[in-house]
């Protein structure tokens, strides 16, 4: 069999919309589902109304071709040394883009035609692929992966799409936002519910199929780093480096393990809700070391 891989054209490394006069925020936030956004939306407002007593500026709902999208404004906090002239308002966008990987990319992709962030975080739920996960780990990624991509015949890896780097990793500056909001989590008291959070970090997959007893200890073999499984996190990860060239994390809560435990004692299900929140409040620590004062 003859090897195709050079004879792909390679795109443009960056397809960054240069021509377009975008708007400035601080983070787009983006979940796939609506109860996912519903909880970073909950989240975040209770925490600037705590950091700025009460002062949000805006509520502006937002429709798109893809759904209703919320920017939230409120004002940045100042030492007494700067200027309140010279400083501009932390905005949030909030976003649901729907289950997929083609939801994903178009919502995204739209989205950053018209906003210019300074992070892309997502937000959510996933399936815990990992042997060792367990229901309610946070995991955050660190690598993203299309576990359903095979150009293995060409000379790619696995999960590598044709024209793409094997993987799509975090940027130096996350990575450290990261490490923080893990240390802060690592220290923190349990929650009302009386549990814990406990969070790590490492290589997320992402395809349109589930994982399943049916081909879990597969894909499994071919990603043995894999700690979980979504439909989305990957495509956002792909357009925020090559379209925007925008920094970007997902955070996911486990909601249910993609094989059935052999330890019944293990929980196989947790409420989605429950998870998201987890997520959500995770995610706004690293918003918060990578944007100081934002949060």
């Amino acid at each position: 069999m003859h090897n195709h891989q050079d004879q792909i054209l390679e795109p443009p490394s960056k397809l960054t919309p240069r021509t377009i006069s975008r708007i400035p925020i601080t983070a787009l936030f983006i979940s796939a589902m609506p109860a996912e956004s519903t909880e970073l939306r909950n989240a975040l407002i209770a925490r600037l109304k705590k950091i700025n007593q009460s002062k949000i500026i805006d509520h502006t709902q937002i429709k798109t071709e893809f759904g209703a999208t919320e920017l939230i404004t409120c004002p940045i906090r100042l030492s007494v040394e700067e200027n309140a002239q010279t400083k501009p308002n932390f905005s949030y966008l909030l976003a649901t883009s729907g289950i997929g990987m083609v939801n994903a990319a178009a919502t995204l992709s739209s989205l950053l035609t018209q906003y210019a962030p300074e992070i892309i975080v997502c937000t959510g739920s996933a399936g815990g692929l990992h042997p060792n996960s367990r229901v309610r780990d946070v995991v955050i990624g660190t690598e993203y992966l299309n576990s359903r991509a095979d150009a293995t015949a060409f000379g790619y890896a696995p999960g590598q799409v044709p024209g793409n780097p094997a993987s799509i990793s975090i940027t130096d500056d996350v990575r450290t936002a990261i490490a923080a909001a893990l240390t802060k989590t690592a220290s923190s008291e349990a929650g009302a519910a009386g549990l814990k959070i406990t969070a790590y970090s490492g290589q997320m997959l992402s395809s349109d199929a589930f994982v399943t007893d049916a081909n879990v200890e597969t894909t499994r073999e071919l990603f043995p780093d894999g700690l979980t499984a979504d439909m989305e996190s990957q495509a956002f990860a792909q357009v925020a480096a090559k379209y925007a060239n925008t920094p970007f994390v997902a955070v996911r809560g486990i909601s249910d393990l993609c094989s059935t435990p052999e330890d019944q004692s293990i929980s196989f299900h947790a409420e989605l809700s429950e998870v998201a929140a987890q997520a959500a409040q995770i995610a706004l620590d690293i918003v918060e070391n990578f944007a100081p004062k934002s949060l």
